[in-house]
């Protein structure tokens, strides 16, 4: 009885420990996939631009093109559209944060829509991709 008990608990053991191993999957868009999904760029100060990179996979089985992508006025926003990016292929979203005319301080969280010329096959409507990055604007001196 104590020998049972005592392999019991080693087959209790192991198999929490292999479960514990397991890395932590990714949620991967069945469309496109955008990494990073959220960009933290820390303190800025009023009057600095900032530039950043997000890549984007079509982690579909059908070719994709972006459409538009749009973001508030802050946001310039430089994206390969009208290109088609075929099943497994990359490309990357230049967002350059502008502050100058912003009024608002301390933290944000601005957004950049992707639309694609693709329709979603159960409303019609075209698909939107969302990503983001967050920002705590600072004025000028208090850096």
């Amino acid at each position: 009885m104590n020998n049972c008990l005592r392999v019991f608990s080693f087959a209790l053991i192991f198999l929490f420990s292999c479960n514990a191993t397991k890395k932590a999957q990714t949620n991967i868009d069945p469309v496109l996939t955008i990494e990073p999904r959220i960009l933290d760029l820390g303190a800025v100060t009023k009057g600095e631009d900032r530039e950043m990179l997000f890549t984007f996979t079509n982690t579909g089985n059908q070719p994709v093109e972006i459409e538009l992508a749009t973001g508030c006025q802050c946001s310039e926003i430089i994206a390969p559209t009208g290109k088609e990016f075929a099943p497994g292929e990359q490309g990357t979203i230049k967002v350059i944060y502008h502050t100058v005319d912003e009024k608002d301080f301390g933290p944000q969280k601005k957004t950049v829509d992707l639309i694609l010329v693709q329709t979603d096959a159960k409303t019609g409507y075209q698909l939107v991709k969302q990503f983001w990055y967050t920002v705590n604007l600072v004025p000028i001196g208090n850096d």
